[in-house]
């Protein structure tokens, strides 16, 4: 003999909805929910001698874990260029609110960063920095995930996302995306 119970909508006692784990369903190592950001435009500031931007407006990602035990799997493709002779050195911190995450151990006055590159030739190219990360970041309130750009160098220098440093308008100079995913992983 089959059963079946159909209904319009559960709620708890509370009136809330009830989550999988509410209901005895083990989402363990199951992607609960996703959100991502394309930035299609682009951007440019100045940015200080051996210092880090902002955050890159308009590429960070907001979520809410469901649960304290949850994992948060944040990838992250960046466009970025900044206006020297190629050759020097140029890093990306990714961040929660404004905690950096996925950086090297502290050594002496060394930056502490996500990721390295050496500047491309800021005329016709720009670096790509690609992320991937598994945070751990253990709330269920909303946190947001981003990245800065810093500089190894003696001078303030302009950095540009998502175009070259001319932006001459012919095929050969590129105008590129950078998106950020952030999965949350039921732990």
């Amino acid at each position: 003999m089959t059963s079946i119970l159909k209904v319009d909508n559960i709620q708890k006692a509370n009136g809330s909805v009830p989550k999988a784990s509410d209901l005895g369903i083990n989402t363990t190592g199951s992607v609960l929910q996703v959100v991502s950001t394309t930035k299609t435009d682009t951007y440019s500031a100045t940015v200080a001698a051996g210092a880090a931007s902002d955050l890159i407006p308009g590429l960070t990602a907001t979520i809410t874990p469901s649960s304290t035990n949850s994992k948060v799997l944040v990838t992250l493709v960046l466009n970025a260029v900044f206006n020297t002779t190629a050759g020097q050195n140029m890093h990306s911190i990714l961040f929660r609110d404004t905690t950096a995450l996925g950086i090297g151990d502290a050594a002496g006055s060394r930056s502490r960063v996500t990721s390295s590159t050496q500047n491309a030739s800021s005329a016709t190219s720009t670096n790509l920095f690609t992320i991937s990360f598994l945070d751990s970041p253990a709330t269920t309130s909303a946190i947001t995930y981003g990245v800065k750009v810093r500089l190894e160098f003696s001078a303030s220098r302009v950095i540009y996302i998502n175009r070259t440093e001319t932006d001459t308008d012919n095929v050969y100079f590129a105008r590129k995306a950078s998106t950020i995913t952030v999965q949350e992983i039921g732990g």
